[in-house]
């Protein structure tokens, strides 16, 4: 059952922001994490939606921070399949916060 899930969330957030959104606040965060820390074959759904809610939007960020998303990109730079979307999701989530104000 819990294949079936993930492959569905991970064919509809995969592309889509707005649901990617939708799905950080429903709460697949925790789910997600939960997913990566037990090396579980999900992995491979688990990790890319993970990766993508950085971009997703500022409430996305908003929930990462709340359920310690940095950790877990940090802990992803071991792994060298996921290192380049490791990097490209903490930059994506930190250039937000310093481009100056008179930038935007």
């Amino acid at each position: 059952m819990a294949n079936h899930i993930f492959q569905i969330c991970y064919n509809l957030c995969r592309l889509n922001k707005s649901r990617q959104e939708e799905a950080a606040q429903a709460g697949i965060i925790p789910s997600l994490k939960r997913v990566i820390e037990s090396s579980s074959p999900l992995k491979q759904f688990a990790l890319p939606i993970l990766c993508d809610l950085a971009s997703a939007g500022k409430s996305c960020r908003i929930l990462l921070w709340q359920h310690d998303g940095l950790s877990m990109y940090l802990r992803l730079l071991e792994d060298p399949y996921f290192q380049v979307s490791a990097i490209e999701s903490i930059l994506s989530w930190y250039v937000p916060s310093f481009v100056p104000l008179r930038c935007r």
